[in-house]
């Protein structure tokens, strides 16, 4: 009887135990649909991604694109209506992303400077000095444009080794999602740059292209102030990936 009595109450406690371990997962956890893992939910901005880098953007607070002190519904859960359906955070690679070659941003070239790429949904950001909500609509578009970039110049140029091609080819935490960041999302990420270890006050390139042939949208990062302006593509400007999960 006493036997019994000690596997029934080992039983129950295993039980218990397998029952507060499951709840805890249910509560703490959520599927990656990048890499279709399980992934822990206690990511905040300023804090570390499951790629190593620096979370720079949490879709549910949003930003206050239009710096009116508020941010409103329309300026929350842009990456769900984008082609990051799935995602709620972005992360930014971290300092020294590029080493061996150098601790610092590198430079790089945009490549097909010669043409436009008709597939890039960034039509919208056409204007010579773009409104926020220009700007804000190109934000969930990284992605998408740093794969046509790629695939636009396999086909058109064989150039390798662009701003697209050094995102793409990151692989910080043993994940192959990382992209070049639109011009929304360099915005997000200045608005972060305190919290970002090694952002230089400088140009950087986006993957968000201009209407006219052999201009790209570049973010000027400066210590309390970014600017966006358009480039030549063949002109070298600073790179670093982002990835949203």
């Amino acid at each position: 009887m006493k036997n019994k009595v000690n596997i029934i109450i080992i039983l129950v406690s295993v039980i218990s135990i397998l029952g507060c371990t499951t709840t805890k997962s249910n509560e703490t956890e959520r599927l990656d649909s990048n890499t279709n893992q399980m992934i822990p939910k206690e990511y905040k901005l300023g804090g570390k991604g499951p790629g190593g880098g620096i979370i720079f953007y949490d879709d549910l607070i949003g930003f206050d694109f239009n710096y009116d002190g508020t941010i409103s519904e329309d300026e929350k859960n842009i990456l769900q209506y984008s082609y990051l359906t799935k995602s709620r955070f972005l992360e930014v690679a971290p300092r020294g992303w590029n080493l061996p070659d150098t601790r610092d941003d590198p430079v790089s070239q945009w490549g097909g400077d010669s043409s436009n790429i008709d597939e890039i949904s960034d039509l919208d950001l056409n204007l010579l000095t773009p409104e926020s909500d220009n700007i804000r609509d190109t934000v969930g578009n990284g992605r998408r444009n740093t794969e046509i970039i790629i695939s636009y110049l396999k086909e058109n140029t064989q150039e390798e080794g662009t701003a697209a091609h050094l995102c793409r080819n990151y692989n910080g935490g043993g994940l192959s999602d990382w992209f070049l960041p639109s011009v929304g999302e360099l915005v997000l990420l200045h608005s972060m740059m305190n919290d970002v270890k090694g952002l230089e006050y400088d140009d950087y390139s986006s993957s968000s292209e201009s209407m006219f042939n052999n201009l790209r949208w570049i973010v000027y990062f400066g210590e309390d102030k970014f600017g966006v302006d358009t480039r030549r593509k063949y002109r070298e400007y600073r790179v670093r990936p982002i990835r949203a999960f």
